[in-house]
């Protein structure tokens, strides 16, 4: 729920800086939002234009671009983006007839989705507003300490 993005996108970045960029960073694919209510989707549209944003940033930096820069030189390039990419377009996952703002995936209850290698679940919970959910991680994940074998090992749940 990024009720402000900015503060969705300064903690995913400090993540990312902290542990994540000798992986390469992190791309943040989907927003999952509760409901409606400004306090839990205030920084939807937000992070969806900043999700163009950098997109259209990094096509313009390309190499290979058409529209890139010829003033652009080796020595004169601009600092490099974040380690942490927002996917274009970025996906809001939210509950049906909510009426979420910014919301492309609308979820019903019981119905599963994907996001990346993640299976989530929508479980219906409409007491606060007529179309809010929760979402259940449809795999439990057990590091290779935790379980016989080796790396990471799932098991979707059914």
């Amino acid at each position: 729920d990024p009720a402000d993005s900015g503060a969705i996108t300064s903690a995913t970045t400090m993540l990312c800086e902290k542990h994540y960029s000798a992986f390469g960073g992190l791309t943040l694919e989907a927003v999952l939002c509760t409901h409606k209510h400004w306090d839990h989707s205030g920084g939807n549209y937000n992070l969806v234009r900043l999700a163009a944003m950098q997109a259209r940033e990094l096509e313009r930096r390309s190499p290979d671009s058409s529209r890139a820069d010829p003033e652009d030189s080796e020595e004169n390039q601009k600092p490099p983006l974040s380690r942490l990419l927002l996917k274009h377009p970025l996906k809001v996952f939210s509950g049906l007839d909510e009426g979420t703002p910014a919301c492309t995936d609308e979820v019903g209850h019981g119905q599963h989705f994907e996001i990346g290698a993640l299976l989530f679940e929508a479980i219906a919970t409409p007491a606060h507003t007529t179309g809010s959910v929760m979402f259940r991680l449809a795999v439990d994940v057990y590091h290779e300490d935790d379980r016989p074998g080796a790396g990471m090992v799932t098991n979707q749940v059914k």
